[in-house]
């Protein structure tokens, strides 16, 4: 079996009194979150901030590391076990420059990130978007505009 490590963030924006997620559509078509492989010698944070801004456009800041994601599947026939770790970022950039990796980089509103993480995307996102949320609640509560 093949072990692969990844890294991707959960990036926020406020907009006035609207919170959006960034989200991409995958080779497959599904929703899900910038991610990529980890290169050698780079720590996760700094691959889930570089991949999120090589995929998206975006350039975003480090809050804190909000989970590691844990699947199987199978490349060449053979089964890779891979472990990507999500961190929570915000920004207050509107902009998206999707890349040739990905077909399309969108701002989804916060009341509509679970179920298009999960109806559109893949059901193991669910655990994952739903601690984001209730993250950026919290730090919104904490927060003014002017600190966004």
């Amino acid at each position: 079996m093949i072990r692969e490590n990844s890294a991707g963030g959960i990036v926020f924006r406020k907009d006035g009194k609207q919170v959006f997620i960034l989200m991409i559509r995958d080779h497959n078509d599904k929703y899900t979150f910038p991610k990529g492989l980890i290169e050698k010698g780079e720590k996760t944070d700094k691959t889930a901030l570089r991949e999120v801004e090589e995929e998206t456009g975006v350039k975003a800041e480090l809050i804190e590391k909000l989970d590691d994601l844990k699947f199987f599947f199978v490349r060449d026939g053979e089964k890779v076990l891979k472990t990507v770790s999500f961190y929570l970022m915000k920004t207050q950039q509107k902009e998206l420059t999707p890349q040739f990796e990905v077909k399309s980089a969108e701002w989804i509103a916060l009341e509509e990130a679970i179920e298009t993480a999960t109806k559109k995307g893949y059901k193991n996102q669910e655990a994952l978007i739903e601690k984001a949320i209730e993250k950026i609640h919290k730090i919104i509560s904490k927060k003014t505009l002017k600190d966004f």
